[in-house]
């Protein structure tokens, strides 16, 4: 092979990889650089009534400065989306039992458990119960969110480009019902409920007792002797447990490894001679994290509860308003589960000859009935 025939291969290569990078590159640009959101200069947010100043500290962290609370939650709103609104819209769909639009067969069983289990439809009975001024929070809120989703089409998060879909518009339905998926997965005693059943089925009461913590003697207990129908309970029991551990990836952080712990000292053993509160939630370590950490301030006038004082610094959940552990100028808090008994399973009993009719408060009550079907392209996200 001459000189000039490899000079000529070397060339042909060098601008082959130059093309390959070059288109490389201007894929990665599109599909994730340029969906990073702008920190600097200033954007417009509709819906505010007075100017709001945000500043990132060296560490990332917001510190949001507006003159009345409606402002502050609005751009809080619209910081979240800013950093979080994938992990935001994972979670909201979790809640309605539409992630299988996004990953297909992959999340279908966790759709099913979702609407079963009912967060959305629980969320929906407490949004109909709430104060006006926390209705007016939560919309101030989304509508933060909802901002900053108009601001940015194309331009959201790398994740919704590579799957070529676009959020719709949140409402404070979303918000609520991220609250009860995160509840639910604080709430672990069901399957311990589940356990108990099946630990009866193999050994005596008394001895299955004491492979539970201690329970007060006073309190109730309710024992029977397990027949054919307590049997197909035990089975059904095995059966719940296997299928909810292939779901629980999708619920949050939950299981036995999960707890609290929290602690103070007092003022006289601190070398600063102040109170220090200590608060320890042990949430699975997740990527992004569970927790946000936000400071808010507002300083407007105190005539009207909308424009009061608020001053709060701390962690927040992505997807929900205010601050959730941390502290202002007079006091700091922190939240502890104790894993208290906050569920209960109840076996159904339905009627001989009724059909879908099911015993309820001494009365026979004919059941509802909901049918979920596949979302139409024109009703699904784009």
């Amino acid at each position: 092979m001459t000189l000039p025939t490899i000079l000529i291969i070397l060339v042909a290569l060098f601008i082959a990889v130059a093309l390959f990078g070059g288109i490389f590159l201007y894929v990665y640009w599109w599909l994730i650089q340029r969906a990073l959101p702008d920190l600097n200069g200033q954007l417009p947010l509709d819906g505010l009534s007075a100017p709001v100043e945000i500043l990132r500290d060296e560490r990332g962290i917001p510190h949001i400065y507006a003159q009345n609370r409606a402002d502050l939650f609005r751009a809080q709103g619209f910081v979240h989306a800013q950093d979080r609104l994938w992990q935001m819209e994972q979670n909201r769909r979790i809640a309605s039992g539409r992630l299988s639009e996004l990953f297909g067969v992959a999340a279908l069983d966790v759709d099913r458990f979702s609407r079963i289990v009912g967060f959305h439809r629980a969320a929906q009975a407490e949004l109909a119960t709430l104060e006006p001024e926390m209705v007016a929070v939560l919309e101030q809120y989304v509508g933060g969110i909802n901002a900053y989703i108009r601001s940015r089409p194309g331009r959201l998060a790398p994740e919704f480009n590579l799957l070529r879909r676009q959020p719709e518009p949140w409402t404070s339905l979303d918000v609520l019902g991220f609250s009860k998926v995160m509840g639910w997965s604080l709430s672990v005693n069901w399957e311990s409920e589940l356990v108990r059943l099946q630990l009866a089925n193999q050994l005596d009461p008394l001895l299955a007792a004491e492979l539970e913590p201690d329970y007060p003697p006073a309190n109730p207990a309710i024992t029977e002797a397990l027949g054919e129908k307590s049997m197909r309970l035990v089975s059904t029991a095995g059966l719940l447990l296997s299928q909810y551990e292939q779901l629980r990836k999708w619920l949050g952080p939950s299981g036995s490894n999960q707890g609290s712990n929290n602690w103070v000292v007092g003022p006289k053993a601190s070398s600063s001679g102040r109170a220090i509160l200590c608060n320890d939630p042990h949430l699975a370590l997740t990527m992004p994290g569970v927790w946000y950490e936000n400071h808010l301030h507002c300083a407007g006038r105190t005539d009207s509860p909308t424009y009061n004082n608020f001053h709060v610094s701390g962690v927040t959940f992505a997807g929900a308003p205010g601050v959730v552990i941390g502290h202002n100028e007079r006091i700091a808090w922190g939240v502890t589960n104790a894993f208290p008994d906050v569920q209960d399973l109840y076996i159904e009993r339905p009627h001989p000859e009724k059909a879908n009719h099911f015993a309820y408060n001494d009365v026979w009550e004919e059941a509802h009935r909901r049918v979920y079907r596949r979302a139409s392209p024109e009703s699904a996200p784009h």
